[in-house]
């Protein structure tokens, strides 16, 4: 798998599941929100490693289930393995990609939303109407508790189930939500030295690719 996959929204065959149910729509312009539908099931003992390739996106977790699992580091050792809570939420960005070693059975909706989707919505959310000067960005978040996630999430998985032009209605509003959601409450603060060196680069031809 490559990070087209990651574009299309089809993550499932990251977690050995090429079959997952997905469903995805472009909310606001040409960018799309997908979200797949994860059960994995491990027998006792067993471990699985995930891993989601670098991507102009962020990935967000939902558990459905208590779920332990660990991150893999660059050199391929695990830390302490950690419990993720029925209804909580992990946001990641997968600038340089992500690594996990799955410790338990994992029921999940799996999120992918392009950065510059939440451009399209931060221009809609603050009335500007156009191009966001300065892409949004979030800070990440590990197994933290979300009721605002948690509940659209429970509207969105009998979406799963359907395929009518009210569930498009109802799954392009729920995107929106959610994508707005995460810019008023994860938003990252502008940082004025990284803006000020940007606006140099522009200046000279340089650019800053760091995540």
């Amino acid at each position: 798998m490559n990070i087209s996959t990651i574009k299309s929204g089809r993550v499932g065959a990251f977690f050995g599941m090429p079959r997952a149910p997905c469903i995805s729509i472009a909310p606001v312009r040409s960018e799309t929100f997908s979200a797949t539908r994860i059960n994995r099931t491990l027998r006792e003992g067993e471990i699985v490693n995930v891993t989601l390739p670098a991507a102009d996106a962020y990935f967000v977790m939902v558990y459905l289930e208590a779920a332990v699992h660990a991150d893999v580091q660059e050199d391929g050792s695990s830390p302490i393995p950690k419990s993720y809570a029925t209804s909580s939420v992990c946001l990641v960005d997968l600038c340089q990609g992500v690594a996990i070693s799955l410790r338990s059975s994992l029921h999940s909706l799996a999120l992918v939303i392009p950065k510059p989707l939440l451009s399209e919505v931060e221009a809609i959310r603050t009335a500007e109407g156009g191009r966001v000067p300065d892409p949004p960005r979030l800070v990440c978040r590990r197994g933290e508790a979300d009721p605002v996630i948690a509940s659209i999430a429970a509207v969105l998985l009998p979406l799963f189930e359907r395929d009518d032009p009210a569930s498009s209605a109802l799954l392009r509003h729920l995107a929106t939500a959610i994508c707005a959601h995460l810019l008023h409450n994860f938003s990252a603060k502008p940082d004025p030295w990284e803006r000020n060196l940007t606006s140099q680069e522009n200046k000279t031809g340089g650019s800053n690719d760091d995540c």
